[in-house]
């Protein structure tokens, strides 16, 4: 799920064409629409590879003449959301990460805050979830300070520190930080430290 990959938009929506058409055959439109079909890949393999009679939508003779519907809910949606020229039919056009800030639209004061969209490779089916995730810790138990962790950001709230989003780069290309583990490898690793202590 490549952000420059133009089979995954088509892949992606095709399954949701050919979900949403099967559910509405099987539970009516009303009960469809509140369904969450995203949970269900393994279901939607399941028909696709069975072709069971019972579920295919009385509209269609075959699961091939389903199929080809399906691909035309797929172009008409690309279309809406992407545009007509195919050539931006790309996953990144759909996969955005967004790190949207409640200050950021406060006058004067907003833009510090604003982190703008960007494609991001990956999706909630796979292994890369890509803008969906918050952190990655990859543990190694048979040495603990082998540990490896990324975050979206940055560990600092605040725009004005060096840590505000020092992490994004790595984040985004999939290549989280040493983070050490014991008393050694931690004050080894460390560059400063920050001391909050009760107001008097």
């Amino acid at each position: 799920m490549n952000a420059d990959s133009r089979v995954a938009p088509m892949v992606a929506q095709m399954r949701s064409a050919f979900g949403r058409r099967i559910l509405n055959a099987a539970l009516g439109p009303d009960l469809a629409k509140n369904y969450n079909w995203r949970e269900s890949d393994v279901l939607i393999d399941k028909i696709v590879s069975d072709q069971p009679p019972d579920w295919l939508p009385k509209e269609f003779s075959t699961y091939a003449e389903l199929l080809r519907a399906s691909y035309a809910d797929a172009r008409q949606s690309l279309s809406n959301i992407l545009g007509a020229d195919e050539s931006k039919w790309t996953w990144g056009g759909i996969a955005i990460a967004r790190f949207p800030h409640a200050l950021a639209q406060a006058p004067f004061i907003g833009a510090q805050f604003v982190i703008a969209p960007f494609p991001q490779n990956g999706s909630d089916g796979v292994v890369n979830v890509g803008s969906g995730v918050s952190m990655r810790l990859i543990a190694d138990t048979s040495d603990w300070d082998k540990t490896l962790n990324g975050i979206p950001l940055g560990e600092s709230g605040l725009p004005a520190s060096p840590h505000w989003k020092d992490q994004l780069d790595d984040w985004r290309k999939v290549t989280p930080r040493a983070f050490p583990f014991s008393k050694a490898a931690v004050e080894t690793a460390t560059k400063e430290t920050l001391v909050l202590e009760p107001a008097k």
